[in-house]
């Protein structure tokens, strides 16, 4: 089955993120595995899309002394491999 009509919008920032989800009726599409099976079968019908993959800086993680900041685009692997250093980079590995 194909998918209902949807609006498309990329986004390149989060204030189009923000934007595009004011409406209350978008759905955010990052890998999309999950989200374009239910819209072939038609289980969700977002009025509109908005891809987050072309927001600088979604892919990124930052350790701070106190805080771990995990960008919407991290990818499961990423904590797989040195992408946190030290002892919680260690932990996180063992998830």
């Amino acid at each position: 089955m194909k998918p209902a009509q949807f609006d498309y919008v990329a986004a390149r920032s989060p204030d189009d993120v923000v934007a595009a989800l004011a409406d209350g009726t978008t759905h955010v599409l990052a890998g999309g595995q999950s989200l374009v099976l239910e819209m072939n079968f038609r289980s969700v019908r977002p009025r509109r899309l908005v891809d987050i993959n072309g927001v600088a800086g979604f892919g990124d993680i930052a350790l701070d002394p106190a805080v771990l900041r995990v960008g919407p685009l991290v990818r499961h692997r990423a904590f797989e491999s040195d992408a946190v250093p030290g002892p919680l980079g260690v932990l996180l590995r063992r998830v």
